[in-house]
Protein backbone atom coordinates (compact mmCIF):
# COMPACT_ATOMS: atom_id res chain seq x y z
CA UNK A 1 0.00 0.00 0.00
CA UNK A 2 1.01 3.66 -0.89
CA UNK A 3 1.95 5.30 2.43
CA UNK A 4 1.68 9.13 1.82
CA UNK A 5 2.09 12.63 4.00
CA UNK A 6 4.38 12.90 6.95
CA UNK A 7 4.79 9.08 8.01
CA UNK A 8 5.70 8.42 4.45
CA UNK A 9 8.37 11.39 4.48
CA UNK A 10 9.69 10.02 8.44
CA UNK A 11 10.06 6.24 6.79
CA UNK A 12 11.67 7.71 3.82
CA UNK A 13 14.21 9.74 6.13
CA UNK A 14 14.78 6.74 8.11
CA UNK A 15 15.16 4.37 5.25
CA UNK A 16 18.43 6.79 3.71
CA UNK A 17 19.91 7.68 7.38
CA UNK A 18 20.20 3.36 7.48
CA UNK A 19 21.78 3.54 4.11
CA UNK A 20 24.58 6.03 5.02
CA UNK A 21 28.01 5.17 6.66
CA UNK A 22 28.60 5.80 9.84
CA UNK A 23 30.22 9.40 10.83
CA UNK A 24 32.92 9.03 13.18
CA UNK A 25 32.57 12.04 15.38
CA UNK A 26 35.69 14.78 14.92
CA UNK A 27 36.72 14.30 18.72
CA UNK A 28 37.99 10.53 17.63
CA UNK A 29 39.64 11.15 14.66
CA UNK A 30 43.23 9.77 13.83
CA UNK A 31 45.61 11.16 16.31
CA UNK A 32 49.34 10.90 16.74
CA UNK A 33 50.04 11.07 13.12
CA UNK A 34 53.38 12.65 11.84
CA UNK A 35 54.21 14.98 8.89
CA UNK A 36 57.52 15.33 6.87
CA UNK A 37 58.72 17.94 4.77
CA UNK A 38 61.08 18.15 2.34
CA UNK A 39 61.71 21.88 1.00
CA UNK A 40 64.29 23.72 -1.39
CA UNK A 41 64.04 25.96 -4.10
CA UNK A 42 62.13 24.34 -6.53
CA UNK A 43 58.94 23.06 -4.37
CA UNK A 44 58.02 21.46 -1.27
CA UNK A 45 56.42 18.26 -0.59
CA UNK A 46 54.84 16.89 2.61
CA UNK A 47 53.96 13.08 3.76
CA UNK A 48 52.06 12.04 6.42
CA UNK A 49 52.56 8.76 8.26
CA UNK A 50 51.03 6.97 11.13
CA UNK A 51 52.60 4.70 13.69
CA UNK A 52 53.56 2.08 11.93
CA UNK A 53 55.08 4.33 9.04
CA UNK A 54 52.39 3.74 6.57
CA UNK A 55 51.95 6.97 4.17
CA UNK A 56 48.29 8.07 4.37
CA UNK A 57 48.58 11.21 2.30
CA UNK A 58 50.88 13.42 0.27
CA UNK A 59 51.29 16.83 -0.60
CA UNK A 60 52.91 19.31 -2.85
CA UNK A 61 53.30 23.18 -3.17
CA UNK A 62 55.94 25.81 -4.34
CA UNK A 63 59.85 26.71 -3.26
CA UNK A 64 60.21 27.03 0.16
CA UNK A 65 63.83 28.10 0.98
CA UNK A 66 63.73 31.16 3.27
CA UNK A 67 66.62 32.42 1.86
CA UNK A 68 65.39 32.70 -1.77
CA UNK A 69 61.72 34.12 -0.88
CA UNK A 70 61.55 35.09 2.31
CA UNK A 71 60.56 32.99 5.49
CA UNK A 72 56.74 33.92 5.07
CA UNK A 73 56.63 32.91 1.63
CA UNK A 74 58.91 29.60 2.47
CA UNK A 75 56.23 28.80 5.72
CA UNK A 76 53.29 29.33 3.34
CA UNK A 77 54.55 26.56 0.86
CA UNK A 78 55.33 24.19 4.15
CA UNK A 79 51.53 24.53 5.37
CA UNK A 80 50.03 24.32 2.02
CA UNK A 81 52.18 21.12 1.21
CA UNK A 82 50.89 20.24 4.60
CA UNK A 83 47.23 21.14 4.06
CA UNK A 84 47.23 19.27 0.49
CA UNK A 85 48.70 16.00 2.50
CA UNK A 86 46.19 16.14 5.07
CA UNK A 87 42.96 16.59 2.20
CA UNK A 88 44.28 13.41 0.76
CA UNK A 89 44.78 11.46 3.87
CA UNK A 90 41.09 12.45 5.30
CA UNK A 91 42.67 14.16 8.33
CA UNK A 92 43.05 17.57 9.68
CA UNK A 93 46.74 19.53 11.23
CA UNK A 94 45.41 18.89 14.72
CA UNK A 95 45.66 15.18 14.29
CA UNK A 96 49.52 15.34 13.57
CA UNK A 97 51.67 15.19 16.46
CA UNK A 98 54.55 15.95 14.91
CA UNK A 99 56.58 17.54 12.29
CA UNK A 100 60.15 17.35 10.77
CA UNK A 101 60.74 20.18 8.22
CA UNK A 102 64.14 20.17 6.02
CA UNK A 103 64.37 23.17 4.16
CA UNK A 104 67.53 24.24 2.28
CA UNK A 105 68.61 27.60 4.06
CA UNK A 106 67.44 26.81 6.92
CA UNK A 107 70.94 26.46 8.35
CA UNK A 108 72.01 29.74 9.35
CA UNK A 109 71.15 30.63 12.99
CA UNK A 110 69.17 33.14 12.67
CA UNK A 111 67.17 32.09 9.53
CA UNK A 112 66.68 28.64 11.43
CA UNK A 113 65.18 30.37 14.34
CA UNK A 114 62.74 32.88 12.39
CA UNK A 115 61.24 30.27 10.63
CA UNK A 116 60.82 27.77 13.25
CA UNK A 117 59.09 30.37 14.97
CA UNK A 118 56.51 31.33 12.10
CA UNK A 119 56.42 27.36 11.16
CA UNK A 120 55.16 27.45 15.18
CA UNK A 121 52.69 29.80 14.91
CA UNK A 122 51.17 29.35 11.42
CA UNK A 123 51.31 25.51 12.42
CA UNK A 124 50.02 26.01 15.80
CA UNK A 125 48.16 23.20 15.91
CA UNK A 126 51.37 20.59 15.46
CA UNK A 127 52.30 19.53 18.75
CA UNK A 128 56.24 19.19 18.20
CA UNK A 129 57.69 20.95 15.19
CA UNK A 130 61.40 20.01 14.01
CA UNK A 131 63.13 22.18 11.63
CA UNK A 132 66.18 20.61 10.08
CA UNK A 133 68.54 21.86 7.26
CA UNK A 134 67.96 19.40 3.75
CA UNK A 135 70.48 18.32 4.23
CA UNK A 136 70.66 16.68 7.35
CA UNK A 137 66.85 14.69 6.07
CA UNK A 138 68.92 13.42 3.10
CA UNK A 139 71.57 12.10 5.85
CA UNK A 140 69.00 10.60 7.67
CA UNK A 141 67.30 9.39 5.16
CA UNK A 142 70.55 7.27 3.39
CA UNK A 143 71.93 6.53 6.78
CA UNK A 144 68.48 5.58 8.79
CA UNK A 145 70.30 6.97 11.64
CA UNK A 146 73.34 5.15 11.70
CA UNK A 147 76.79 5.57 10.65
CA UNK A 148 77.40 6.93 7.08
CA UNK A 149 77.75 9.83 4.98
CA UNK A 150 76.05 11.08 2.12
CA UNK A 151 77.33 13.88 -0.78
CA UNK A 152 75.11 16.01 -1.97
CA UNK A 153 76.17 18.02 -5.54
CA UNK A 154 73.39 19.56 -6.96
CA UNK A 155 73.26 23.60 -7.17
CA UNK A 156 74.82 23.90 -3.87
CA UNK A 157 77.57 20.79 -2.32
CA UNK A 158 78.12 19.74 0.83
CA UNK A 159 79.16 16.24 2.53
CA UNK A 160 77.28 14.99 6.37
CA UNK A 161 78.55 12.06 8.17
CA UNK A 162 76.34 10.49 10.60
CA UNK A 163 76.63 11.20 13.40
CA UNK A 164 76.98 14.52 13.44
CA UNK A 165 79.17 16.46 15.21
CA UNK A 166 78.80 19.87 17.13
CA UNK A 167 80.81 21.44 14.79
CA UNK A 168 79.14 20.04 11.48
CA UNK A 169 75.24 20.54 12.16
CA UNK A 170 74.02 22.58 15.95
CA UNK A 171 70.28 21.73 15.18
CA UNK A 172 70.52 18.00 14.83
CA UNK A 173 71.18 15.75 17.68
CA UNK A 174 72.11 12.01 17.34
CA UNK A 175 68.98 9.38 17.65
CA UNK A 176 70.31 8.41 21.31
CA UNK A 177 70.09 12.34 22.82
CA UNK A 178 66.53 13.16 21.94
CA UNK A 179 64.76 11.27 19.42
CA UNK A 180 61.68 9.85 20.70
CA UNK A 181 59.69 7.21 18.46
CA UNK A 182 57.24 9.75 16.65
CA UNK A 183 60.13 11.81 16.14
CA UNK A 184 61.91 9.04 14.66
CA UNK A 185 58.84 8.52 12.11
CA UNK A 186 58.73 11.83 11.39
CA UNK A 187 62.13 11.75 10.03
CA UNK A 188 61.29 8.45 8.30
CA UNK A 189 58.67 10.90 6.82
CA UNK A 190 60.60 13.63 5.93
CA UNK A 191 62.83 11.23 4.25
CA UNK A 192 60.29 9.88 2.09
CA UNK A 193 59.27 13.54 1.19
CA UNK A 194 62.87 13.83 0.09
CA UNK A 195 62.81 10.52 -2.23
CA UNK A 196 59.44 11.94 -4.08
CA UNK A 197 61.08 15.56 -4.45
CA UNK A 198 63.92 14.29 -6.43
Amino acid sequence: SKITGNMGSTLLELNVRKSLPAVIPRAQGPKGLVVGVDGGGTGTRAVIMDEKQRVLGQGESGPSNPLRIGIAKAVSNVREAIDRACAEAAVHRDDISNATVGLAGARRKDIHQCTLEKLNECLKEIRSIELLPDGEIALYGATDGEPGLVVIAGTGSILLVMPLRRAVATTFASPSERLTPSRLIARASASSALVANS
